[in-house]
């Protein structure tokens, strides 16, 4: 966040992720739960750090350790489902698409 997360964005296109759109991503995760009628909750210790077009979201677990697992909500499989074991290897897979994706 701190090297891209207030620059002119090339990755995650399409995607809130950005300081301070990050602050407010958890009030809109909220309510996309709500609009799914999805009858889940986030729980208290989740952190929301990306939403994809207003129908998706992603979000780990502030209180499961240095590198948790990253959770996907989207309104097309509404449940949580866990797309990656640590937040670094979420992170490193995404960064790596996007680059394949600008190179062509």
């Amino acid at each position: 966040m701190r090297v891209a997360g207030k620059s002119k964005r090339v990755v995650f296109v399409g995607s809130d992720w950005t300081y301070p759109c990050v602050l407010e991503l958890r009030d809109a995760a909220e309510m996309l739960l709500k609009e799914c009628d999805a009858r889940l909750k986030l729980p208290k210790s989740s952190f929301v750090f990306l939403m994809h077009q207003g129908y998706s979201f992603l979000m780990f677990d502030t209180e499961a350790g240095d590198d948790p697992p990253i959770a996907l909500f989207s309104e097309t499989d509404p449940k949580f489902r866990i797309v990656s074991k640590a937040f670094t290897t979420w992170l490193t897979d995404a960064l790596n698409a996007d680059s394949k994706r600008l190179r062509g």
